[in-house]
């Protein structure tokens, strides 16, 4: 995984892109179950970290507000928070915030971070998105009500569903764990506290961004809060620096459904 450059979206392209968001796993869109049990094989060894960051100040996630004010970003102590009160604009189908990093981009590598949910973890889920580039990305899903596990992806012909599970390891959500995608070509692994937990081939083999969301699963207009604080975010590969390449610039598109749009500011979006 690589730093990169990112591109600048105008309001309108903003607000048109998360009207379409469906908060959640990617079971919203689905186009073709995946099995519930599979082999995972092993996924290979990391040799370096290129970027990293404590997430308490805004060099990777900008702090911001939803324009209904039913989502914040905001950096904390111990990393950078989203809470998510309601839906994040109007017209949104669900209630969900999620950001986009940077000046980030990567390929092959692993991107990971430490997670703790600290309101609500019974109705919490989490997206980590990877190799957003255009209208298409991979993306893992963790319900800390359910305790389903998702790995999907999202091409020209929409999301579909690669992985899922029951389960996903001895997982206190209130305490801090470590969530992953990691990428050798066209294949995938989604892994938790550096366990793999489900595993896909056939994904897009490209450069692209990376990003989160926190959903609040179930009625989108009551009151409840959801939060989660993040922090320890790596971008690792498997060679050394000096043998890596500089990653291409990222193409000025968004991708369509349930995962962030490219943003050299990022404002915060269901």
């Amino acid at each position: 995984m690589l730093v990169g450059s990112t591109i600048r979206l105008t309001l309108a392209a903003l607000v048109a892109f998360w009207v379409a968001i469906a908060p959640g796993p990617g079971s919203a869109t689905v186009q073709a179950a995946a099995p519930a049990a599979q082999e995972i094989p092993e996924p290979p060894a990391l040799v370096a970290t290129f970027f990293q960051s404590d997430l308490t100040g805004p060099d990777v996630f900008q702090p911001d507000v939803c324009p209904t004010g039913g989502g914040l970003g905001e950096n904390v102590d111990e990393g950078f928070k989203l809470t998510v009160r309601g839906r994040c604009i109007a017209q949104a189908s669900g209630a969900g915030v999620a950001v986009r990093a940077r000046e980030i981009s990567g390929g092959d590598g692993d991107f990971g971070i430490d997670f703790k949910v600290v309101g609500g973890a019974e109705r919490t889920g989490v997206n980590v998105y990877a190799r957003i580039q255009g209208n298409s990305y991979v993306a893992g899903y963790l319900s800390f009500g359910s305790g389903q596990a998702e790995l999907f992806k999202r091409e020209a012909g929409g999301n579909m569903l690669i992985a899922s599970r029951q389960g996903f390891g001895e997982v206190d959500p209130t305490n801090w764990n470590r969530v992953a995608l990691r990428f050798l070509g066209d294949e995938a692994w989604l892994l938790v506290n550096d366990e793999p937990i489900l595993y896909g081939s056939g994904m897009p083999n490209q450069h692209g961004g990376i990003g989160l969301q926190v959903v609040r699963e179930g009625d989108p207009d009551d009151g409840d809060e959801v939060a989660v604080v993040f922090r320890g975010l790596t971008l690792s590969g498997f060679q050394e620096p000096s043998e890596v390449q500089p990653a291409p610039e990222s193409e000025q598109s968004a991708p369509a459904q349930n995962g962030p749009e490219p943003s050299a500011n990022p404002v915060l979006r269901p």
